[in-house]
């Protein structure tokens, strides 16, 4: 008999186990594939290295083009890559282990299905053996979605998801890419900066799903300056003879690309049948928790994709530790108003609280400045005029409610400003920091003295 039973070990289903076992939890863990789930093991993680190889690539091609490197063109030895990527998941996948080993986690490698649920007992079947616990949180991630017409290689033989472009043994001569969202926008940056011809297919208005509309309009700018296509307001239309047909303002236009990457989003991986024995309600966007993560029973908990709620691995670590510090008795609840949204293109894009159509949609009052990165002395050395900018919107008290930016920095200047929007800083307590010069930080304090 456990404390806890976890079915999922992707970010939340992991952290969830181990905060749980460092609180004295008897905690059983269940993973049908690879500790650590699609973040570390096809998404996040592998992706990361592959555009932190391409960047490198590029900057010094173009120093080599200035001639401040002396010396040939750098290219890509994309079997070596690979080599590179395994290492660092299983490096990572075996720290994972290593911690929920010293919290003390029993880990089941196999499929979790329900067996029984009756008060203060759950039973799931695993692996031929049934393991009993008072409470379970669900974790069991999300799956990517499917483009009707274009499921399988009966109508174009040549389809694949972002996580079999990590398998290429070499980089194709051109892919088009359907789906501007941050996975669409990360893998075409990748293959842009390694010499792909990459073509993104976005059927919005704008690419970068809901990021603010000046900057979803600065990126676009940029990474057409790059190579990188990009068309908005098209769609797929469908497929005859092994072409793609794609259509915009009722024109078509074919193309007939190595290879076409579907990335249109992801999807809650629901088990209804568990759901249903377990009296859990949920629907297509995920199970319905509260802002304790707690389901409709209330001896389950759910957090990270499988709930709906922003798909981010640091939202699930936050869900996580939310349901660990409930289950011990302690008042905690999730906030979603200030999570980071980082898409790691290059350059990379943040976004942190409210946008300018936000405040417009909802009758809010604000003031919007920006900024061209170049105002960080540091980024102009490193970057040069790149189109980088910084945005920074505040409400009626002077307080920052929403920062948005574009520039190779971004994901690391996102934990200051979330701490600033998290406590409410007026632009003047913004000011006062003391910044260190240079860094790209200073193009804070920029934005916050423009509103004076």
């Amino acid at each position: 008999m456990f404390d806890v039973i976890v079915i999922g070990g992707g970010p939340g289903g992991y952290r969830a186990a181990y905060l749980l076992g460092r609180k004295n939890f008897k905690v059983a863990l269940v993973e049908e594939e690879n500790i650590g789930g699609v973040c570390l093991n096809q998404g996040c993680i592998p992706f990361k290295s592959y555009l932190h190889t391409a960047r490198t690539i590029q900057e010094a091609n173009c120093l080599v083009k200035e001639n401040v490197i002396a010396g040939n063109a750098v290219s890509l030895s994309q079997s070596l890559l690979c080599e590179k990527r395994e290492a660092i998941i299983k490096g990572l996948r075996q720290g994972v282990m290593n911690s929920l080993k010293t919290a003390g986690i029993t880990v089941y490698k196999g499929t979790a299905s329900i067996a029984e649920c009756n008060d203060g007992m759950l039973a799931f079947h695993v692996n031929g053996e049934i393991i009993k616990g008072k409470k379970a949180v669900i974790a069991t991630g999300s799956e990517e979605k499917q483009l009707q017409g274009i499921e399988d290689a009966s109508t174009f033989s040549r389809v694949i998801g972002s996580r079999e472009m990590l398998e290429f043994t070499e980089i194709p001569d051109n892919i088009d890419i359907i789906g501007g969202g941050a996975i669409g926008l990360e893998t075409a940056s990748f293959l842009c900066d390694v010499g792909c011809k990459v073509t993104v297919i976005e059927a919005g208005s704008h690419i970068g799903g809901g990021l603010d509309q000046e900057i979803a309009d600065g990126l676009k700018k940029i990474l057409g300056k790059k190579g990188i296509q990009i068309f908005t307001d098209t769609k797929f239309a469908r497929v005859k003879d092994q072409t793609l047909i794609y259509e915009s303002s009722g024109n078509e236009q074919t193309k007939s690309p190595e290879y076409v990457i579907v990335s249109i989003g992801r999807k809650p991986r629901i088990d209804g049948k568990m759901l249903d024995v377990l009296g859990v309600k949920y629907s297509i966007d995920g199970i319905e928790i509260d802002d304790s993560c707690r389901t409709s029973n209330e001896n389950v908990y759910a957090c990270g994709d499988v709930t709906g709620k922003l798909m981010l691995a640091h939202t699930a670590y936050q869900q996580a530790r939310v349901i660990a510090d409930s289950m011990a008795g302690i008042d905690a609840k999730m906030n979603y108003d200030h999570i980071p949204r980082i898409i790691y293109s290059n350059p990379e894009v943040l976004s942190i609280g409210v946008s300018e159509e936000d405040c417009k949609k909802r009758g809010i009052y604000f003031e919007a400045r920006t900024l061209p990165m170049t105002y960080s002395g540091k980024y102009f050395a490193e970057n040069g005029k790149d189109g980088a900018k910084a945005k920074m919107i505040i409400n009626e008290e002077k307080r920052m409610v929403g920062f948005h930016m574009i520039g190779n920095c971004a994901s690391e200047i996102s934990l200051a400003v979330e701490m600033m929007i998290a406590n409410h800083m007026r632009i003047d307590s913004v000011q006062n920091i003391i910044y260190p010069h240079p860094t790209y930080g200073e193009i804070i304090c920029d934005l916050a003295e423009a509103f004076s």
